[in-house]
């Protein structure tokens, strides 16, 4: 059918409806510029009542409710939940439509002074197919057709414009064939199919009201996330009060403000993604001078505390990294300040060595007291010294704006002082909407706390989600094999839910497992990207340590596989493979993940090896999960060198 064709069969259709003006019937006629669209008119359209949208669309790139005004209407709260309630009855299988996806669109005949927030978009003449555009495509043509069909069918109020068909035209699917899917057949799609189904079960806990500090946890590929930022999504859909979502590594946070402005566009100004270093260096930027945060040159400083100090600590504990730890996850993570205090203080996470009171004292006066001296005299902080200013500066002087929402994900790799810190932007007491995300079996970072120990109650605001949509079977059978210790438990002391007793979704999937030693690692990781049969856009590379993923990006550019740093990706599609830190990846998921690794040391796991064993299959376990379709797994093992000679 051709262009001139379409317009003229949907001119036809809108001149079919009473009580519509020539104004209005052009501005319809605009939100049917595209075969695949869907309009649903008001029954009473000349004159709908002041709650009532004047007409329903369904489109590829979402749900939209049309309201022409000469202003912002006074019952604008009125409009959407009506049109959420029209959306909201649809469902096909095991798949909700998201009622809170619905844009409000005001047509409006030319600019009133007022912009949109968030709330609603704005459409003057001639501009509605703009606005319609500008949300990013989610729903296929054969959804189209059974959410307006199912809306038509279900409601009294909007009728569904009839649009003469050429006789050429091919038949359109029959409704039985589009509502009949199950979960297994909805759930292939990665987040943007999130945007516009849910769950059931998950589509209860966005509207769910909670009268304090929350807490969803579960396995991993359960969807603790997408729940947050359709709770988020809904809130700002519906009020200008400020949102906060955290985390503890930035990436993250970058990520799912990219999906999230695809969810809910134009709530820029209300709605804050930002790691919670970022936030508390701009919070302090407001307040007073900001620390100079110098992470590298704290580095510099703890390597020559160390080198003078490492002859009375290494025969307890060889690795320095164990003692930095030591300071930032336990010293100043808990905001100890005392050697008493730090004598009394229960490390949790830490207690594959236990340090008595002659070896504390030694860290306290050997380490501790030497690195946070020589940090004063030059003048530079560490991360934990951004966190511990701004608490000390928030609960000096609370925030004068508070936050609607405060929403904290990965919140098992907190730091204590970070937990606490989170809870003081949300208003720091029982009333405080706080939502925390996370489980302790993907904890990456040492060290751990209780939640009583940041003066949180939860009161039985807690849910437990325990259905893994993200991962193929085969990609959560492997995952699901490793045995990633849950020091932290569910937050509270139990075990929580892991990742072996959740339940799995999708079918099939692959697993590939490659042994060798460290010198092939490079040609058999080029040979498996070549041979998965993804799209670069797909592909993750996740390591252990910096250091390998700058020697990967040198050997995947070397051959001509285009590839981005984890650290600059923001969740927008690029045709380059993803290389990163495994802490990096927290959160985020492809169809295709490498993972590089060593082969387990058959050695007895004691003292500070147990910890670090546990830790790295933690991060083993982080690392396949990102998989939604592929995992390939390196296994380096020098011994095996004559095999390959």
């Amino acid at each position: 059918m051709t262009t001139d064709s379409w317009r003229g069969r949907v001119a036809e259709a809108l001149g079919r409806v009473p009580g519509l003006t020539s104004r209005q019937r052009s501005c319809l006629a605009e939100a049917l510029l595209e075969p695949d669209r869907r309009l649903l008119i008001h029954r009473n359209v000349a004159h709908p009542p002041d709650d009532h949208a004047h007409a329903l669309l369904v489109c590829g790139t979402g749900l939209f409710a049309l309201r022409f005004a000469q202003d912002v209407p006074a019952r604008l709260d009125g409009i959407r939940r009506h049109a959420e309630a029209r959306f909201g009855k649809v469902q096909f299988g095991r798949e909700k439509v998201v009622a809170h996806d619905v844009q409000l669109v005001l047509l409006v005949p030319g600019e009133i002074g007022v912009a949109a927030d968030g709330r609603f978009a704005l459409a003057g003449p001639a501009d509605l197919d703009r606005v319609i555009r500008t949300r990013h495509r989610q729903l296929r043509p054969s959804r189209v057709h059974a959410i307006a069909s199912t809306v038509a069918d279900q409601t009294l109020d909007y009728d569904l414009l009839e649009i003469e068909e050429p006789d050429a035209a091919p038949a359109l699917l029959d409704r039985s064939d589009v509502t009949a899917p199950q979960r297994d057949a909805a759930l292939r799609r990665p987040f943007q199919h999130w945007m516009t189904f849910l769950d059931p079960d998950q589509e209860a806990l966005v509207s769910r009201t909670y009268t304090g500090p929350a807490r969803l946890t579960g396995p991993a590929g359960t969807g603790k996330t997408v729940v947050a930022l359709h709770r988020m999504a809904r809130q700002a859909k519906r009020s200008t009060g400020r949102q906060l979502y955290t985390t503890f590594v930035k990436t993250l946070a970058n990520c799912q403000e990219t999906h999230f402005r695809q969810l809910a566009p134009g709530t820029e100004r209300h709605v804050q993604f930002a790691g919670l270093h970022a936030w508390a260096m701009d919070f302090l930027g407001q307040r007073i001078a900001p620390p100079r945060l110098d992470p590298r040159g704290a580095d510099r400083v703890f390597g020559r505390v160390w080198d003078r100090a490492r002859a009375d600590f290494e025969t307890i504990e060889p690795h320095d990294s164990y003692w930095r730890e030591e300071i930032d996850r336990v010293i100043k993570g808990r905001e100890i300040n005392d050697l008493d205090v730090y004598l009394r203080a229960e490390r949790n996470g830490r207690n594959g060595i236990r340090l008595d009171d002659v070896q504390r004292a030694d860290v306290w006066h050997k380490l501790y007291v030497p690195y946070v001296r020589d940090m004063r005299t030059l003048g530079i902080s560490d991360y934990s010294d951004v966190i511990a200013i701004a608490l000390a500066e928030i609960r000096n002087e609370p925030l004068a704006q508070p936050y609607d929402a405060v929403v904290v994900d990965e919140v098992q790799d907190m730091t204590l002082a970070g937990l606490r810190l989170a809870h003081a932007i949300a208003g720091g007491d029982g009333s405080s909407p706080l939502l925390l995300l996370g489980d302790g079996q993907q904890q990456v970072y040492a060290g751990g706390w209780r939640m009583a120990d940041a003066g949180i109650t939860l009161r039985g605001r807690g849910e437990i989600l325990r259905v893994n949509y993200r991962n193929r079977r085969r990609v959560w059978e492997n995952a699901a094999g490793i045995d990633a210790v849950n020091a932290l438990g569910d937050f509270d002391g139990d075990g929580g839910v892991a990742l072996r007793d959740a339940d799995v979704t999708l079918p099939d999937g692959a697993v590939d497992i490659w042994r060798g030693p460290d010198q092939y690692l490079e040609s058999a990781l080029v040979t498996g990207i070549h041979e998965c049969g993804k799209p670069l856009s797909d592909i993750a590379v996740l390591t252990r340590t910096n250091q390998e993923v700058d020697r990967l990006i040198g050997a995947l550019d070397a051959v001509g596989i285009a590839t981005l740093p984890l650290t600059d990706f923001n969740g927008t599609p690029s045709a380059a493979v993803k290389v990163g830190t495994v802490h990096r990846a927290k959160g985020i998921d492809f169809a295709a993940v490498f993972h590089p690794t060593w082969s387990d040391d058959d050695r007895p796991r004691t003292g500070a090896s147990r910890e670090r064993a546990e830790l790295a299959d933690r991060q083993k376990l982080v690392a396949i999960t990102r998989a939604r379709d592929y995992a390939w797994i390196g296994i380096r093992d020098d011994r095996l060198e004559a095999d390959h000679t």
